[in-house]
């Protein structure tokens, strides 16, 4: 089965499954509108167990702070002098501010999350019949009431696990859907169209990392963390400086997200790489490749490669993933290598043609070896 259509029938039985549970189970405890809401967040974020983490905090940060803005909008008297629409607009406006500010912080920096959090809960409190009634009954406006109550009514607390619960499913489906493949779960099930005539278009997905749109390089960045895929006791790799030579990467060597069609591969100075967290869960992949491969015992992601040989043009530089960091700011992808490497790892060959059509699209030129510079380093020796 095509991936894209166990996909599509993994989400559309659990939205079947969703509905029924949240109509006729949860009793009004969550919302399946907001469900879906944060199903389609998780997708939207790169449908990686990092996208889940990112759907639920940030979704849950733009929900308190719409609740906020609720509360400041109720309980500071300036609507009466100033009008409810233009009090309400200050408002809003200090509260987005502050909700795109907050992406400076790691954990928050997922802004659509945030934004699907806020909006979802300023939907939730306007067409809410009880925000606009006392509980007499009698007309108020829009009550504080609802906001206060210790009831699974306030936004607070149906919007947040409405949100977490989608993204919940998010995750599910994606597993899901790569189960009926025989596939492990993709790290983005979003598949980009490229350009090419529609008699031969077809749908290619690179790397979640390129697939929309490369990140250029944070000027002045110093480094950052990378860390595996495990939920605990994760092995942490601190590197003290920015990498070089970015690429998406087509060999079959080299370690990538499940259902990425190329790896990301930058490299640092092995100086300025060291592991500062469980280091005693991680070993070499294969000890007689000229590149060491490190990865972690628990999920098996490569955290890094050396290579020990002195008489090796790349000798001192290690390779790394950045994409395993939460830091922004890493140097960008700058060409694709090994292209046709992808047939071995089971790319149908005549889907090249739109491959390479994809990569040059979005700036990244194709080459069967590595970029001319890397390749003339090679050859100084």
């Amino acid at each position: 089965m095509k991936s894209l259509t166990a996909l599509s029938l993994s989400i559309a039985v659990l939205g079947a499954v969703a509905t029924f549970l949240a109509l006729q189970v949860a009793g009004g405890f969550v919302l399946i509108w907001v469900i879906f809401i944060g199903w389609g967040a998780f997708y939207a974020l790169g449908g990686t167990p990092e996208a889940l983490k990112n759907t639920i905090v940030c979704g849950i940060f733009g929900v308190i702070m719409a609740w906020l803005s609720a509360v400041v909008i109720l309980s500071v008297p300036l609507a009466e002098q100033l009008g409810l629409p233009l009090w309400a607009g200050i408002v809003v406006g200090v509260a987005v501010l502050i909700l795109c500010l907050a992406a400076n912080v790691p954990a928050l920096s997922a802004i659509p999350g945030s934004v699907f959090g806020y909006a979802s809960t300023v939907g939730y409190l306007l067409q809410t019949k009880d925000m606009f009634t006392k509980a007499d009954g009698t007309a108020c406006g829009f009550c504080k009431e609802a906001l206060y109550a210790a009831a699974a009514t306030n936004p607070l607390i149906i919007m947040s696990i409405s949100l977490a619960v989608g993204a919940g499913f998010g995750l599910l489906s994606s597993k899901l859907g790569a189960a009926w493949t025989g596939e492990e779960a993709a790290a983005t099930p979003a598949e980009v169209p490229d350009k090419l005539d529609e008699e031969t278009k077809v749908a290619v997905s690179i790397h979640p990392s390129v697939d929309n749109g490369i990140k250029p390089a944070v000027e002045g960045f110093s480094g950052g963390t990378l860390k595996c895929a495990c939920a605990g006791n994760a092995v942490v790799v601190t590197l003290s400086s920015q990498t070089a030579h970015n690429h998406v990467c087509g060999c079959t060597k080299c370690w990538k997200p499940a259902g990425a069609v190329f790896s990301q591969v930058a490299v640092v100075s092995k100086d300025k790489l060291s592991v500062t967290e469980n280091g005693d869960r991680l070993e070499i992949v294969d000890p007689d490749a000229a590149l060491q491969r490190y990865a972690c015992k628990g999920c098996g992601v490569h955290m890094y490669s050396r290579i020990e040989n002195q008489g090796h043009p790349f000798y001192g530089l290690d390779f790394v993933h950045t994409e395993l960091s939460s830091e922004d700011g890493w140097s960008p992808v700058e060409f694709a290598a090994f292209v046709s490497s992808i047939i071995e790892s089971g790319t149908d060959p005549n889907d090249m043609g739109a491959i390479r059509a994809r990569l040059k699209e979005i700036g990244l030129e194709p080459y069967d070896c590595l970029s001319p510079p890397l390749m003339d380093l090679i050859a100084k020796g």
